[in-house]
């Protein structure tokens, strides 16, 4: 249990991070690539 919540709270930290690069770059064309991306995962 613990290490699930730990492994989650990495990969929104590593996500937080590549969401921000892309919002950079990307603007709002980045929200769709998110929306996507989550869509997979869950």
């Amino acid at each position: 249990m613990q290490f699930s919540l730990v492994l989650v709270q990495l990969i929104d930290g590593i996500m937080g991070i590549t969401i921000k690069d892309k919002l950079k770059t990307f603007g709002p064309f980045s929200f769709a690539i998110i929306g996507f991306i989550l869509l997979i995962f869950i």
